[in-house]
């Protein structure tokens, strides 16, 4: 008995490593990272055996289940004449996210995880992040060496300009480290805004700092007026940097112009030569294009086409669409859909849409109703509700661009914070106070 007490102590310790430290294992190889995941879910699975709790298992959770299972039917629908194999086993593979949803729950049903303690290390992988992102605006590389993909800011991650929906996904959750202190927690909470509010508007991320533009407009309205502290001096930053001498920081040239057009048009017509990208002149298929002199890499940069893409590829599909991984194949090959050669639509909705349909669509929808119904019932301290509540809602926004939510890091990011969004009435319950606002 005294050794089965030590080894789930120490499945559980295990675990709250691996769990915590989730938002800096972000940071690593996609190859690394898989295997991080797999470790985490292997390991909580164990732990939850090892000290004997129950797995809960409720509506929401088979509504998400069903949701992965119309995207792997799809998957093989689309490719059984084909025969391709690595599509199905990947679109099998996505079940890893209803896993982690299920696993997450579960931990804070038990108690066994505490946010609180999430809260921190995000600030912590959040400062530090931005902290990167300075440094390679001033010196062109960051703590590791990475420098600027397609002249915008990557921070820790070394193959995608992803910084800055990294930062507008996580920053929220960790306000509520700050909202805890009883002294002068508005103070540190401006001071971490303006930080990371910083961060995201040197990424040359667009969305991200659209949406943190109205995030800083949200808050100080939802909880505190003192908040808006934050935005003046954002927007102090903002002027001086847009005002900044070009030749003292060559990294910030095309900032003006990337914030100031929507939805990547600028991409169109704009040569960038600290990143060496330049613009075909073929007026058929590769005027939508960026080729890379390096490595002659076509990428897709036209939103505008990309959108009517999915909706065609939608309709063309309606009821279950046409599996994981097979918008590439489908759009570089056919003339209806505008070579639009990228790998998923950029957009979350209409992601969900050519991948299972209207099928997919409503079970996903279904899932936020649940999800939100639990907010509903389970509003005990309401700073905590109307925090969480405005993180769902920013992620599942109709009108904005997204990063794959089935691709190793957005989609991992996207679901870890769903998997917490979705755990809020436990949360909820193991918590003594609200947050302190003041």
């Amino acid at each position: 008995m005294y050794s089965l007490a030590i080894n789930s102590n120490l499945a559980l310790k295990w675990f709250k490593i691996l769990f915590y430290s989730f938002p800096f294992s972000l940071f690593c190889a996609s190859g690394y990272f898989n295997l991080y995941f797999f470790i985490l879910i292997i390991s909580g699975y164990f732990c939850l055996s090892s000290v004997k709790k129950k797995i809960i298992f409720e509506k929401v959770d088979k509504v998400l289940f069903l949701f992965f299972s119309i995207i792997f039917f799809s998957t093989i629908f689309n490719t059984i004449k084909t025969n391709d194999y690595i599509s199905t086993v990947k679109a099998l593979s996505l079940f890893r996210f209803f896993f982690l949803f299920i696993l997450i729950k579960n931990f804070f049903f038990y108690k066994l995880i505490n946010i609180h303690k999430l809260s921190l290390v995000i600030i912590i992988s959040c400062v530090a992040m931005t902290l990167d992102i300075f440094l390679q605006v001033i010196n062109e590389k960051g703590i590791f060496g990475y420098i600027p993909l397609d002249g915008r800011i990557v921070g820790f991650f070394y193959f995608e300009a992803i910084a800055g929906s990294y930062l507008q996904k996580f920053f929220l959750l960790a306000l509520i480290f700050f909202f805890l202190l009883k002294k002068n927690n508005i103070l540190y909470a401006n001071l971490y805004l303006i930080i990371i509010y910083s961060g995201i508007f040197l990424t040359l991320d667009r969305m991200p700092l659209i949406l943190a533009l109205v995030i800083s407009i949200i808050l100080p309205i939802m909880f505190n007026k003192k908040l808006f502290l934050s935005l003046f001096f954002f927007f102090i930053f903002f002027v001086i940097i847009l005002n900044h001498n070009k030749n003292t920081f060559p990294q910030l040239n095309i900032l003006s112009e990337r914030v100031s057009i929507f939805y990547g048009k600028i991409m169109m017509n704009l040569k960038i030569e600290t990143s060496k990208i330049i613009i075909t002149n073929n007026k058929d298929i590769k005027k939508n294009y960026i080729i890379h002199e390096d490595n002659k890499k076509l990428r897709f940069d036209n939103y505008d086409k990309l959108y009517e893409t999915g909706i065609k590829i939608f309709l063309d599909n309606l009821f279950i669409g046409i599996g994981h991984k097979q918008f590439t194949t489908i759009s570089c090959n056919n003339i209806r859909y505008n070579y639009a050669c990228a790998q998923h639509p950029h957009h979350l909705w209409l992601e969900i849409a050519t991948t299972s349909g209207v099928i997919g669509i409503f079970l996903f929808l279904y899932f936020l109703f649940l999800v939100f119904h639990n907010f509903y019932k389970s509003i005990k301290y309401k700073n905590y509700t109307y925090l969480f509540i405005l993180m769902l809602i920013i992620e599942v926004l109709p009108f904005r661009s997204y990063g794959s939510i089935y691709s190793t890091i957005n989609g991992s990011m996207f679901w870890f914070l769903i998997s917490i969004l979705g755990s809020y009435k436990f949360i909820q319950k193991n918590l003594k106070k609200d947050l302190y606002i003041k």
